[in-house]
């Protein structure tokens, strides 16, 4: 007897005597398919965990020099942070735009940043294919009326 391995979605293996390869593989498929557990679909290959996606932090400063960032092309996210006193995060929206089309306005949540060195009080979070190089103000407004302050920064090729 000959034992034989055939690839079907699940692997399938036959004993096969001489006469029965003498038949040819159609026989041999046919009697694969009628084996319990054969021709059923394979178990599901459980995902890989996706790579860890980079943050990078850019804290911006009203009274200064535009703050600047290069971001590389496997950034996930970038997160500006805002120093000083603006008020209750809970009703702060940013409109972000390009410092040269500032009619394309886009607008993003800002959100409670935990206390480090810069002061920051607060912080916008947004996907890094958002921000394309070139210059863009940020304008952070208290409900629809209020502007709370107003940013500048640079995002470098």
């Amino acid at each position: 007897m000959t034992t034989m391995a055939l690839p079907f979605r699940t692997t399938c293996v036959l004993s096969l005597s001489h006469a029965a390869r003498a038949m040819g593989l159609t026989l041999a498929l046919a009697l694969a398919t009628a084996l319990p557990g054969c021709g059923e679909p394979a178990p599901a290959v459980p995902p890989r965990a996706a790579a860890p996606v980079p943050a990078l932090t850019l804290t911006l400063d009203s009274a200064s020099q535009p703050a600047a960032l290069t971001i590389p092309p496997d950034a996930g996210q970038v997160s500006l942070r805002l120093p000083g006193e603006l008020g209750d995060v809970d009703q702060l929206t940013a409109e972000i735009s390009p410092a040269d089309a500032p009619d394309e306005v886009k607008r993003w949540p800002v959100d409670g940043a935990s206390d480090g060195s810069d002061g920051a009080k607060a912080s916008v979070t947004l996907p890094a294919f958002a921000l394309p190089p070139g210059a863009y103000r940020m304008t952070v407004w208290q409900g629809d009326a209020e502007v709370v302050q107003r940013y500048a920064f640079q995002i470098r090729p």
